[in-house]
């Protein structure tokens, strides 16, 4: 396994000790409400500036924000386009959402699909996150 993955797998661990952390930094774009391009700028603008994750970045860790089953996003979308710079880190030092000027370079971000077809995320989208295959598990087999 490489270190990438040990690492993401560490953080996720890390986080599923928290509930608070977990639930609160999650957008969930499965859900209809998390796929409109205000309500996430807005979640992302509480994410980034809730205590707790300030609290995390002052002890100088890194908070994640996990972008859960982002290929529910309708491709070339509002929201896709608006992602594009949260996902790019010569951009995400100083986004503006909202008219806040917020940093999320400080945090880690996590997005997932339950699909391999990336084909719903578009190219520019999808050249800003790396891609780490996991295997699913695989029944039994009997003889």
């Amino acid at each position: 396994m490489n270190s990438i993955t040990e690492q993401i797998r560490k953080t996720i661990d890390e986080l599923a000790k928290n509930s608070k952390i977990l639930e609160n930094n999650i957008i969930d774009f499965a859900l209809k409400s998390n796929r409109k391009k205000e309500a996430v700028e807005k979640k992302i603008k509480e994410m980034a500036g809730s205590t707790t994750n300030q609290q995390l970045i002052q002890q100088e860790n890194f908070p994640v924000l996990w972008f859960k089953n982002i290929d529910k996003i309708v491709n070339k979308s509002p929201l896709q386009k608006s992602l594009l710079a949260v996902f790019d880190p010569a951009q995400n030092a100083s986004l503006t959402i909202q008219g806040e000027t917020i940093n999320l370079s400080q945090f880690i971000l996590i997005a997932t699909s339950s699909t391999c077809d990336t084909g719903q995320l578009s190219n520019p989208l999808f050249s800003r996150l790396d891609c780490i295959n996991v295997e699913t598990a695989k029944p039994k087999e009997f003889f």
